[in-house]
């Protein structure tokens, strides 16, 4: 993971930031199109998958989202656990 700065604004202050800005608004609903897709692929593996398909969509989201490309493999940098504090 790479450090990153969460910095919290008002709905107020997005709307008007928004409004004069058209690249702003591309970017807000290019994020919340991806959000909705990945909500709803969520949604669908948890109804109708199997519990090995279902464990397959989450290795590959892990992939996807944390994996580093090594040939034909993708590794895995982070330790996964089933217990939460993570050892």
């Amino acid at each position: 993971m790479e450090p990153r700065e969460i910095v919290e604004i008002s709905a107020g202050d997005l709307l008007a930031h928004v409004v004069h800005d058209q690249g702003a608004v591309a970017a807000l609903f290019k994020e919340l199109a991806l959000r909705l897709r990945e909500a709803r692929r969520t949604v669908e593996g948890l109804a109708f998958a199997s519990t090995t398909e279902r464990l397959c969509l989450v290795l590959v989201k892990l992939a996807n989202e944390l994996g580093q490309p090594d040939g034909p493999a993708i590794i895995m940098p982070h330790c996964i656990s089933r217990r939460r504090d993570g050892l």
